[in-house]
């Protein structure tokens, strides 16, 4: 037997003595929370892990405790210095006592937390996720996409039934102008282990049926801002910034960017914040709208000022021009009627002289021929009269056959007959198909308005 044995007891009591006599004041420790429970007594349990940078082999393992007096406090402190939740996969820097227990071997006693160090892990593991993407250059690809000027089908990744999600819809469908929207949802976890997978299966989806979609958008549910971690993940983020659509990200939190933020085409506070930021496209295309309508409007207006200027020049001009052709007429009819009257005393001065260089024997003999003869003449005169009368009326009818002509070819009544005037822009009249061009605009002249025409055939008539 050997000359010196111990207990076991006592041989742990040595081991005790000696950790708790080299430790007897607190120590801060880095490592990773392996796993973590909260028992039904309040005590968190923990498991903290030190891996090497390179390999990521373990390099080290303890348990440590937080007793449920402390746990409340150090908990709520860290969330609201970091944003996120405290649980496994997170590297965090704590104050711990080191114990030794008789029954249970070596433990951590955690009885302060640093968020700072955590946070600058977590600004570290952005930074580098950021790089990567940079490098493989997709980091900005989302960013580079055209936005769809009237964005109503909607492709929305967030949790079924969330707070969020409903004030996304309520802001959205409730807008004041009734703008048109088609929203479908694609369930996913917005927080904790799942998220990644579970985003990751909605964005496949989503690619799936990318054409019937214009703008994706992942908000959270709402309510908590806390456990951001899971959107400084490199999967969701090269899925986002190489997606096909624009993607919008409306994570509810006010703290530094998350990587997902970072890619995506545009990052918002809330869900609201995203409703009002695709009404604000809406609004943007109304507003062009209303611009254009009052631009036309003016455009018209001058032009419709311009064409009435011209129809009544044209229509003094065509007055001016008929009221000179029929007082021309005129004159050259009463012009006719003198020269026929002349013609005829002219020719029968002739016949009284002829009739007067006749022997006067023979003016017993042809008195009664004389008689006959003038009766005769009477006769013809009447005649010559009526003739020239009916020459005089036929000269007429012309004059107002032709007057009446002129009147159809005016521009007023030509048009109230269904014709229609052809202008270009400028207002010159078309009046061969050469002076047009396929694709021009021109003016169709009706008898109460004027229509635009774009050419878009020329056709020459058979």
């Amino acid at each position: 037997m050997p000359e010196q044995t111990i207990s076991l007891s006592e041989l742990n009591d040595s081991i005790k003595n000696l950790i708790e006599g080299t430790f007897d004041f607190p120590l801060w420790v880095m490592a990773e929370i392996a796993d973590m429970k909260v028992a039904a007594n309040g005590h968190c349990y923990l498991e903290l892990l030190e891996r090497a940078e390179k390999s990521g082999k373990d390099l080290a393992r303890a348990r440590a405790t937080i007793w449920r007096n402390t746990f409340p406090l150090l908990k709520a402190y860290f969330e609201e210095t970091t944003g996120q939740t405290l649980n496994p996969g997170l590297k965090v820097m704590v104050l711990v006592e080191v114990r030794f227990h008789s029954l249970y071997g070596y433990s951590l006693n955690v009885v302060d937390i640093n968020p700072g160090f955590t946070l600058g892990e977590m600004a570290l593991l952005r930074e580098k996720i950021l790089k990567e993407l940079e490098d493989d250059g997709v980091l900005e690809l989302n960013k580079q996409l055209d936005f769809p000027l009237l964005p109503q089908r909607i492709a929305v990744i967030s949790s079924e039934g969330a707070a969020g999600y409903e004030d996304f819809l309520n802001e959205l469908m409730g807008n004041s102008r009734h703008y048109h929207f088609q929203v479908k949802l694609f369930p996913a976890v917005m927080q904790g282990e799942q998220t990644e997978a579970s985003v990751v299966a909605a964005l496949e989806q989503i690619f799936e049926t990318a054409d019937d979609f214009d703008v994706v958008i992942i908000i959270r549910g709402g309510g908590a801002k806390l456990d951001l971690s899971a959107f400084d993940n490199k999967l969701i983020a090269e899925h986002v910034a190489q997606f096909p659509l624009p993607v919008l990200v409306g994570i509810g939190h006010t703290k530094d960017q998350t990587v997902l933020d970072i890619v995506a085409y545009q990052s918002l506070k809330t869900p609201t914040a995203v409703a009002d930021f695709l009404l604000q496209k809406f609004q943007e295309q109304d507003d062009l709208l209303d611009q254009f309508q009052a631009a036309l409007q003016t455009v018209v207006n001058d032009i419709v000022t311009q064409e009435k200027d011209n129809l009544q020049a044209l229509n003094f001009s065509f007055s001016k021009v008929i009221d000179n052709r029929i007082f021309q007429e005129k004159n050259n009819l009463l012009q006719f009627q003198r020269d026929i009257r002349r013609q005829l005393i002219n020719l029968l001065e002739m016949e009284k002289q002829q009739l007067s260089y006749l022997p006067e024997k023979f003016q017993l003999l042809i008195h009664g021929v004389f008689k006959q003869k003038e009766r005769l003449f009477d006769d013809y005169y009447i005649r010559m009269e009526r003739a020239a009368l009916m020459i005089i009326q036929q000269q007429k009818r012309k004059i107002d056959n032709l007057s009446d002509k002129i009147k159809l070819l005016q521009p007023e009544t030509l048009l109230k007959r269904g014709y229609h005037l052809v202008t270009n822009e400028s207002g010159k009249i078309i009046k061969e198909i050469e002076n047009i061009a396929v694709n021009d605009t021109v003016q169709i002249h009706f008898n109460k308005g004027v229509a635009l025409s774009k050419i878009l055939e020329k056709r020459k008539r058979t």
